[in-house]
Formats: C-alpha cells, sequence, structure tokens
C-alpha cells in the first residue's frame, strides 16, 4: 500500500486549524510538540513530503488514525 502523503498533509492542517472555536490556530511549534518531533520535519510533512516510519506512525497517532 502506497502512502498518500498528500492526503497525510492535508489531515495535519485541517487538526491544526480546527484546534477549537474561539481558539487560534495551533502552531506548527506546538503541534511538533504534542507529536514529538521537530518543527522543520512537521512542516516537512505538512507540505507532503515523506518521513520516515516513526514520524510517520507518531502523526497517525496524533491525527487518531489507524495506517493499516
Amino acid at each position: 500500500m502506497a502512502i498518500r502523503w498528500k492526503m497525510l498533509a492535508i489531515n495535519m492542517k485541517e487538526k491544526r486549524r480546527s484546534h477549537g472555536p474561539g481558539f487560534p490556530r495551533m502552531s506548527i511549534r506546538s503541534a511538533a510538540r504534542k507529536i514529538g518531533i521537530s518543527p522543520a520535519t512537521y512542516s516537512r510533512v505538512e507540505n507532503g513530503r515523506p518521513c520516515d516510519a516513526e514520524t510517520f506512525m507518531a502523526i497517525c497517532r496524533w491525527l487518531n488514525f489507524n495506517p493499516c
């Protein structure tokens, strides 16, 4: 199964933007901290670039997404 990096990126952007009504959008730095990755890595993946398996799984957990 191929990973659809663009779809992952869209889901990441959506989660950051839907932080809750009346709340400012979650920053990349804040989202990266919650996932346990660097802001640079978060930014690359949110822009549709691939990442390693460990990072991918951490992002999936943050998104409450089962990759299987």
